[in-house]
């Protein structure tokens, strides 16, 4: 209709939310990357503390993402899944405190948990192969 004003049916989706500062969680995050990439350049020989130490770095990563997907879940702008994926991350940092535990209580002996492979398969008839 000519005269008419038009009417604006979806005002508030072209509203653009506030800016929100993100500097912060970049910045825990890309150090914590560079703390997970020191971790493995340092990785010592010994099978306990390699576990230890791999599985001590998996659960602090896990639970600096959960925490930052978390935070970010209650902005304005966020999906409606961020607060389940932030969820299923601290799922993963139990987890892998769970790998970090169980080299503690049971501590891991020789390759792979177990005698070195020479001892389990004897070579037959004196032969070496």
């Amino acid at each position: 209709m000519p005269g008419a004003t038009r009417s604006r049916q979806h005002e508030s989706a072209m509203e653009r939310p506030p800016p929100v500062r993100t500097r912060g969680a970049f910045t825990l995050l890309g150090l914590t990357a560079l703390g997970l990439l020191a971790v493995y350049l340092v990785m010592p020989q010994d099978l306990r503390a390699r576990t230890l130490l791999s599985s001590a770095a998996g659960t602090i990563v896990a639970a600096v993402a959960a925490a930052v997907v978390l935070r970010a879940s209650g902005r304005q702008d966020a999906w409606a899944s961020t607060r389940k994926f932030g969820w299923a991350l601290i799922v993963l940092a139990v987890v892998e405190a769970g790998f970090f535990a169980v080299p503690i209580v049971r501590p891991p002996i020789g390759s792979l948990s177990g005698p070195p492979v020479s001892a389990r398969n004897p070579p037959r008839n004196g032969c070496a192969g």
